[in-house]
């Protein structure tokens, strides 16, 4: 992460650590991403895979489309579980990172947890 903040100025990344300096949630953006999101940001798709991936975690993945219909990737998060507190970050960090700016929308794909922490 910190080659990809030295070449892109704009690049956000957080984390939390455990009490033995072990990374448990992370969230990024690049710079294109916020663009990206300033633009066509009204409608955000907030999605979860659960634990497919090789660290055996959730990855968020912040969605939307472009006016040409197509995906584009506002932000991505790797969590160590998927509760209340744990989105509630999330989302904190992504607003953060896009300097407040709210959306009009939110698709989920009904997660309990996701739906309480919006």
């Amino acid at each position: 992460m910190n080659a990809l903040e030295a070449k892109d100025p704009h690049f956000f990344c957080h984390f939390t650590a455990d009490s033995e300096d072990r990374m448990v949630d992370m969230f990024w953006r690049d710079g294109h991403s916020f663009v990206d999101y300033q633009c066509y940001g009204d409608v955000l798709i907030f999605n979860s895979t659960y634990k497919t991936n090789v660290y055996n975690r959730p990855l968020v993945l912040f969605v939307g489309t472009n006016n040409h219909r197509g995906s584009i990737v506002f932000g991505a998060a790797l969590l160590l579980d998927e509760i209340v507190e744990t989105y509630t970050w999330l989302l904190r960090k992504f607003l953060d990172s896009m300097n407040g700016k709210m959306t009009k929308a939110v698709i989920t794909d009904g997660d309990e947890a996701m739906r309480t922490a919006i």
